[in-house]
């Protein structure tokens, strides 16, 4: 299995490939959001964490065009928020097909539980 972990700060991807390789997921780390959505199908990840305070307006294109099926089929994506997401956004994201947002890496944890146990 492949993740994607697209974010500029170092400790934010290096705590989410620690938490993906822990897991069983190679990981594929991009700090340009706009490269890593060049390069989506090729690599054909089974799942994405995008942070999406450093990317605020380009976080919903890459979703999108994933969601289109050119980045995979049932392509898991999260968004990552320091703070945690607001409602607008979470709408946002809801409408667009996100699997998940979370502002701690414990709630990521949790939300990654299940898809390994049933991959």
């Amino acid at each position: 299995m492949k993740a994607l972990i697209i974010s500029e700060d170092e400790k934010v991807y290096s705590t989410l490939d620690t938490i993906l390789k822990e897991a069983a997921y190679d990981t594929i780390i991009y700090k340009w959001l706009l490269k890593a959505l060049d390069n989506i199908e090729e690599i054909q990840p089974d799942l994405i964490v995008v942070s999406s305070s450093e990317y605020p307006r380009h976080w919903k294109t890459l979703v999108q065009f994933v969601k289109s099926g050119i980045g995979g089929d049932n392509v898991s994506i999260y968004l990552y928020e320091p703070t945690p997401v607001s409602a607008e956004d979470e709408e946002k994201a809801r409408i667009l097909g996100v699997t998940g947002c979370f502002s701690d890496f414990e709630d990521f944890k949790k939300l990654l539980t299940p898809l390994v146990n049933n991959p």
